[in-house]
């Protein structure tokens, strides 16, 4: 029996730069042409996308039952007893007719404009990472400024005005069943709410279901009137910890403006049905012992919370915790006190990430170099905001 796979029939996932994939989860490839060269938005429409010879490479491996590398990250969680995009995304078709080459899942990430500048985060997703670029890089491996400019303005320049995605979006609408919008900051990004009026002028919103991850430090309330016309519109906070760890990961948020934002959300659609609300915690070297606090502050709301690991980059993945220091950080994870039972159970799927595989000693070099530097920079100390887990990473 071959393998399967929503997004690899009817998946389209456009990155910061333009270029094509079948979703998020599979984050190394780029959809060529015929001569090799990468495809982008500006320049191929998305019938070339799914015509692409990367494409039919990798629908050949799932026809052979073969694990095409491109997909690891769901090999990966799947491995470890999880529910990988994959599965999850299988399960939302399986009672629909998927078609081949359209977009039924379309993932738009539509350039790098963001007001944060999160830890884990690089250039091509938000442009306040220009100053601080090169503290990610190695000493031996410095970039000149105008590189770093071109670098910016390359995971941008695809949503020009002049760009033909604004006439592939309309034009292709009509066959779109999920949206998911991501940045960026999503909710920064005018030119694709034209896009999304005319869905709902066309119809066609009615019938579509639309997922924003968001920062949740932006409200607008021309985006609830347009995000109820929706079948359902789910806006997802991707918030990595709460108080200190908030303002320390999401740079420069300020935690009680986010807080009072996404308040102002739940408040302002709670007779509107159709918009949900769920809460995506990142989980990384950084904030395993702030999941508590964050899950009990998600479920006071009545907000569902997800779990989502750091794969990239490789120095803020939690794998890559020190190994005399894992058992110890476990430890304080499982003993913090709970609200609700069923957190437990979400720590011990946490901690199978975290022990999955050994510790690089690289990576984790690297993070307490990158980190340490950043500190600088931004004015911030890890070891005063969170003495425990100073201590214990000392």
């Amino acid at each position: 029996m071959s393998l399967k796979c929503t997004h690899i029939d009817a998946g389209l996932r456009i990155d910061t730069k333009g270029s094509y994939s079948p979703c998020c989860a599979a984050r190394e490839i780029e959809y060529k042409d015929d001569n090799g060269q990468v495809m982008n938005v500006k320049t191929h429409t998305f019938e070339d996308a799914f015509n692409s010879p990367t494409l039919r490479e990798i629908r050949e491996a799932f026809r052979n039952n073969i694990k095409h590398p491109g997909c690891s990250d769901c090999w990966q969680e799947e491995s470890q007893g999880k529910d990988s995009k994959r599965i999850r995304d299988n399960q939302k078709t399986k009672w629909i007719e998927v078609p081949k080459n359209k977009p039924l899942n379309l993932e738009l990430n539509l350039g790098n404009i963001c007001n944060l500048a999160c830890r884990m985060c690089y250039l091509g997703s938000s442009m306040n990472w220009k100053k601080e670029f090169n503290l990610t890089k190695d000493p031996d491996d410095q970039w000149s400024q105008s590189k770093i400019n071109f670098l910016a303005k390359e995971h941008n320049n695809s949503f020009t005005d002049d760009s033909i995605i604004w006439d592939e979006l309309h034009r292709n609408m009509k066959y779109v069943k999920w949206i998911d919008t991501y940045g960026g900051e999503p909710m920064m990004m005018k030119k694709q709410w034209d896009a999304l009026r005319y869905s709902v002028e066309k119809g066609y919103a009615k019938d579509q279901y639309i997922h924003f991850n968001t920062n949740g430090t932006i409200f607008r309330e021309e985006y609830v009137e347009i995000l109820k016309e929706f079948k359902e519109a789910n806006i997802s906070f991707s918030i990595d910890g709460t108080k200190n760890h908030f303002e320390y990961i999401r740079y420069p948020g300020k935690w009680s403006e986010a807080e009072n934002i996404m308040d102002t959300w739940l408040e302002k659609t709670k007779n509107i049905p159709t918009i949900k609300f769920d809460l995506c915690f990142t989980f990384q070297i950084l904030n395993l012992l702030n999941y508590v606090d964050t899950a009990t502050w998600a479920k006071d709301r009545g907000i569902r919370i997800y779990r989502n690991a750091v794969y990239a980059p490789q120095y803020y993945n939690s794998t890559n915790i020190h190994e005399s220091i894992k058992p110890i950080i476990i430890e304080k994870m499982r003993s913090t006190p709970v609200k609700y039972p069923e957190i437990k159970e979400e720590i011990e799927e946490i901690i199978r990430h975290v022990n999955f595989t050994p510790a690089d000693n690289e990576a984790w070099e690297k993070f307490k170099r990158v980190n340490s530097s950043l500190d600088k920079s931004r004015n911030q100390s890890f070891s005063e905001m969170f003495p425990i887990e100073s201590e214990i990473l000392k």
